[in-house]
């Protein structure tokens, strides 16, 4: 099987190169070669596929991803290598330590990345809704690492650091995701059954007109994004009503997609307690937190 890695010059870069396709041993020959370098933010891969751009430059983005051929986990602390590597012996793998492997800004813990082959490529909304999952069989707490068109650095270090360098190659069995992919769904079923806290009442006239003015705004930020999709699903509003204001609104270059699944989160935690009231979307409707009219 091929993985498909796509690579950015460093963290500021936003147009995905060419992607390529490798096989196994491709991957742990660039993944286990550490490059010396005073600058940490250098060059950068993400091990998805992403749309084909016609010649046209593709930004990295959520939207623009298609498929994931491999798992990527950072781990900053919580893990020590060999605990590491005891818990996950099943399973194949290669890693490596990261720019900050045991210095004293990370109070001498290790720091380093592993990358874990799909038996099939994941398409990215399936990745996307299975990351909770994910999450717990990996044992993280920041699922933001899981984000699609998250770019990891590769294998480098500073030059009188070289000798703290690690990184290792772990034979096992490739990781299956469908189990993950069926969980995800029945959770996603639950979710969407689960009642709503009771919400302040509008009428319909007064629903229309704040729905009309939310999609007039700008919002470009994903925090702000998130709490306008808390407020809606604390306040009784629905999906149709999220995307209508989203699209082409709020956040116009997310699409579809991206909207269901900020939804199911937002709605998740208005299930789970998790409120912000009605005068908060009002505000928003009238500019307080936004720029200008689109």
């Amino acid at each position: 099987m091929k993985y498909h890695l796509t690579f950015f010059g460093n963290s500021k870069d936003n147009i995905a190169s060419i992607g390529e396709g490798a096989d196994w041993n491709a991957v742990c020959s660039l993944l286990t070669t550490h490059t010396t370098t005073e600058a940490k933010d250098t060059l950068m891969v993400c091990p998805a596929r992403f749309v084909e751009g016609g010649g046209d430059p593709v930004r990295r983005c959520a939207a623009n991803v298609v498929e994931y051929s491999m798992l990527g986990l950072d781990i900053d602390g919580g893990f020590s290598i060999s605990a590491f590597r005891s818990k996950f012996r099943p399973w194949r793998y290669v890693a490596y330590s990261t720019y900050s492997h045991r210095t004293a800004k990370k109070s001498g813990q290790d720091a380093f990345r592993a990358f874990f082959p799909l038996n099939t490529p994941a398409p990215a909304a399936v990745f996307r809704d299975m990351r909770p999952e994910i999450k717990t069989w990996a044992g993280i707490g920041d699922r933001s690492q899981l984000d699609l068109s998250r770019g990891f650095y590769l294998p480098t270090c500073p030059a009188d650091r070289l000798v703290l360098a690690e990184s290792w190659v772990n034979d096992g069995q490739v990781l299956e995701w469908s189990g993950w992919a069926t969980a995800a769904a029945a959770r996603i079923e639950r979710e969407k059954a689960a009642p709503v806290a009771d919400h302040q009442e509008i009428t319909d006239t007064e629903r229309e007109k704040l729905l009309t003015k939310l999609k007039g705004r700008y919002v470009g930020q994903e925090p702000l994004w998130w709490r306008i999709g808390i407020a809606m699903a604390s306040n009784g509003f629905t999906l149709d009503d999220f995307r209508a204001v989203t699209l082409g609104g709020l956040m116009r270059q997310k699409s579809a997609s991206d909207c269901d699944a900020k939804w199911r989160h937002c709605l998740q935690q208005a299930q789970h307690g998790k409120q912000i009231s009605l005068g908060f979307l009002i505000n928003v409707a009238n500019g307080k937190f936004v720029g200008g009219v689109v």
